[in-house]
């Protein structure tokens, strides 16, 4: 018997003898490796070993016993199985190692890192598109490349002190082809631009640059120009660029002309707006505009002129006395004159006192302007007086402020609260009930979750009834039950809920003569009897109630005697 893989073959080419079968077995035979089985029997028993090997790794002795480790289902004494045969090279033909292992397989060189050399002289020969500044360590002046792909910064180690190196703590640098190399660190001043920063350096030997400025610089981003080049295509906005300066369009009529043009939004390209973003463009403040108010107010000039003809003011110019330059009154309330201009003198602070004719003035300052904000009159009072005085302030701010036009058109108005009336007193029982709803509660076995109280406001004895809805029709039907025992009342007090407002209710009330009465919206004050019982009574059943709450209908009646009682 012949392997599948044989059988397959011959088959395919379909031999019309045995002889050109056999033929076909050689063919197949000879083209393949030597030494293979083909045979059915050999086939099965090399199978197994015929799967190519990755790696091939001797067995390794267990640490104790040499002894060759056995299989759980294997017996201690029976001979172990040897291995598979060494793996063959593609390449070469060898046995003992594979292809990527092969010494004769050349190395590529995308798998080497080439790092520039002493005696190598870097070319760069896209140095025009390398963005370069000059820093300053050390006060010499080094030329430094603006890295945006590196996260440290890097000196080259003849421009760094010996003394400051530090070999003891290295940063890994990761190149492009991924391999990492430990560099020592240094603690160096470097100067951009007028500005002084501190940073932890590494320190190299080969740089094709003095310094190589990286992420850990905050200004890196600011250093950049707006600039882009690109050596594939032209940009639109470079195209534009270069229109802007070429020496044919001056030959144009009107060429140095400035027209007239309405402002329009400027479009951007994304580079700019990611640039911008990243400065953190500041706003244009000649951009703003002024709120367009006219403050031209007419100030005084002759103060003392208009404080000497001001009858409001002559009593204080009669009790003020002369005081001298830089000195203070002796008392700390009163009116003082100094160079001929009557102040007041509160406590610490001096004030000038305003004539009648220029209150006006002060009085809009301090409310009407963008700057005052037309506050209240105590917010107004409190900003003039602290430069300002003159009889009478109070009453004159509370009457400008009150009189302001814009104030008056903007203000808030709440509307009045309604006066809260009392209750009388009723000395009948049963005349006017209160009733309320309590839950929902826990679900009851019965299936109650809600409490119908009602209390008697003459003699305060209460009756609770368990529901299952709070609907009107099952509120209506505890109520005939608890008139037909104790007859109807003449008021109901109860709060605004829907079920207490249906319509059902309110023909009940009508046939049997029932006044309602509803409280205050968010005032429970108002059926304070009921509200201070339904707190009573849901302390009392959490005293009795299993753990699941499931029962509190069954104490209802113990818990009402014990509350009657």
């Amino acid at each position: 018997m012949l392997c599948p893989e044989l059988q397959v073959w011959i088959k395919e080419h379909g031999p019309k003898s045995a002889a050109e079968a056999a033929n076909l077995a050689e063919v197949f035979v000879a083209a393949r490796k030597r030494n293979q089985p083909w045979s059915n029997i050999a086939w099965k028993t090399s199978k197994d070993t015929r799967r190519p090997i990755s790696t091939y790794q001797p067995p390794r002795p267990m640490s104790g016993a040499g002894k060759t480790p056995v299989k759980e289902n294997q017996q201690a004494n029976a001979p172990a199985k040897l291995s598979g045969k060494a793996p063959i090279c593609y390449l070469c033909g060898q046995e003992g190692h594979i292809k990527p292992l092969c010494p004769k397989n050349p190395t590529k060189l995308t798998q080497m890192c080439f790092v520039p050399r002493q005696n190598q002289n870097v070319a760069c020969k896209s140095n025009q598109f390398m963005k370069m500044i000059t820093v300053k360590i050390n006060g010499e002046k080094l030329r430094a490349l603006i890295d945006t792909g590196s996260t440290q910064t890097l000196v080259h180690r003849q421009y760094v002190p010996s003394n400051v190196v530090c070999t003891l703590e290295t940063i890994p640098i990761c190149c492009v082809h991924g391999d990492e190399k430990p560099y020592p660190t240094a603690d160096l001043y470097v100067e951009v631009q007028g500005q002084t920063y501190l940073l932890n350096v590494g320190v190299a030997d080969n740089l094709p640059f003095p310094v190589v400025l990286g992420h850990d610089l905050p200004v890196l981003v600011d250093l950049l120009g707006t600039e882009h080049h690109c050596n594939v295509a032209v940009t639109r906005a470079q195209a534009k660029h270069v229109q802007e300066h070429s020496p044919t369009l001056s030959a144009l009529p009107f060429y140095a002309a400035e027209l007239e043009m309405q402002p329009g939004k400027s479009r951007k390209s994304r580079s700019q707006r990611r640039t911008e973003k990243l400065k953190r463009t500041a706003v244009d403040s000649s951009v703003a505009t002024a709120p367009d108010m006219p403050l031209g107010f007419p100030l005084p000039t002759n103060i003392i002129e208009m404080q000497q003809n001001d009858p409001t003011l002559s009593t204080c110019l009669l009790t003020a006395g002369e005081t001298g330059l830089g000195t203070e009154p002796d008392n700390k309330e009163e009116y003082f004159l100094q160079n001929g201009i009557l102040y007041h003198q509160q406590g610490q602070t001096k004030q000038l006192v305003v004539p009648q004719e220029a209150r006006d003035i002060i009085l809009n300052l301090g409310h009407s302007i963008p700057w005052a904000g037309h506050l209240g009159k105590h917010k107004t009072t409190a900003r003039i007086r602290r430069h300002f005085y003159w009889p009478g302030l109070h009453r004159d701010v509370a009457q400008f402020c009150k009189s302001c036009p814009q104030c008056q058109k903007t203000f808030a108005r709440v509307p009045s609260r309604a006066p809260l009336h009392p209750l009388p007193i009723i000395g009948t029982p049963f005349e006017r009930l209160g009733m309320d709803i309590v839950g929902p509660v826990e679900k009851s076995k019965a299936g109650n979750r809600y409490m119908l109280v009602i209390t008697d406001y003459a003699t305060k004895c209460p009756e609770v009834f368990p529901l299952k809805s709070v609907k009107a029709k099952a509120v209506a039907f505890s109520l005939v039950q608890f008139f037909s025992r104790v007859g109807f009342p003449r008021e109901i007090l109860t709060d605004q809920g829907t079920n207490f407002m249906s319509t059902l209710l309110k023909q009940v009330y009508k046939l049997l003569g029932i006044v309602s009465v509803r409280t205050t919206p968010y005032h429970p004050q108002t059926d304070g009897l009921t509200e201070r019982f339904n707190q009573t009574l849901k302390q009392m059943l959490r005293k009795f109630v299993n753990e699941t709450g499931s029962d509190w209908d069954q104490w209802l009646p113990y818990v009402l005697f014990a509350y009657r009682e």
